[in-house]
């Protein structure tokens, strides 16, 4: 492999901030996940997975998403360390983007999608289930450049969510098909009726929620 490949430069970034320079399998909640695929790896070579710490500093993904601008789908599956100065990174150098995966990511507030929504217009699904995010933070991403490609929101245990995040999302993603809420305890059978006030019979292909 060239040294000055894109293929080269994402392997080298990621063994670097796995710590012992190679990769590792994740063992249930103790590593969280990191994978990363763009169009450089989807032409050129197989997926390539890696599993990190749970502690991964925003540093380590800056470091990513400088080096890689073509990336299109990243898990940061509970990597606890990350905060929204790394999804922030990704936002403003990553422009392909189009999934990311944040669930689990403890430290992530309405400031990451904000970043999100105001920079990757190419994004389709997007996951920050049990983080910090509000409805605010919502309302910023589903009005964004992204709003007419986003088909997959999953939000499920986010504590400070209410009705206010489904609606807008109902109101604003036309073409939105999965929707996760579930666990959400200031969410109230309001998001129920705006379900079946905004939301044609068969539009929605997936809906998980809990009324509390």
């Amino acid at each position: 492999m060239e040294e000055n490949s894109p293929l080269f430069k994402e392997s080298w970034l990621m063994e670097k901030y796995q710590g012992k320079g190679r990769t590792r399998k994740s063992q249930g909640h103790e590593m969280g996940q990191i994978e990363c695929r763009s169009e450089s790896s989807v032409q050129n070579g197989p997926n390539r997975m890696w599993s990190c710490p749970r502690e991964v500093p925003s540093q380590g993904i800056k470091a990513v998403a400088a080096s890689c601008s073509y990336l299109h789908e990243i898990s940061l599956k509970r990597c606890c360390g990350l905060t929204d100065e790394g999804v922030l990174a990704l936002a403003l150098n990553c422009w392909l983007l189009k999934i990311i995966d944040l669930d689990g990511c403890l430290s992530i507030t309405d400031m990451a999608l904000h970043a999100l929504g105001q920079n990757c217009s190419f994004l389709q699904c997007v996951d920050f289930s049990a983080s910090q995010v509000s409805e605010s933070g919502v309302l910023v991403l589903v009005s964004g450049p992204c709003v007419k490609k986003v088909e997959e929101i999953h939000m499920g245990h986010c504590v400070n969510l209410t009705d206010d995040a489904v609606e807008a999302v109902l109101t604003y993603c036309p073409q939105i098909c999965i929707l996760c809420f579930h666990g959400c305890p200031l969410i109230t059978d309001h998001s129920r009726e705006v379900l079946d006030q905004l939301v044609g019979p068969n539009k929605l292909k997936q809906v998980l929620w809990t009324v509390y």
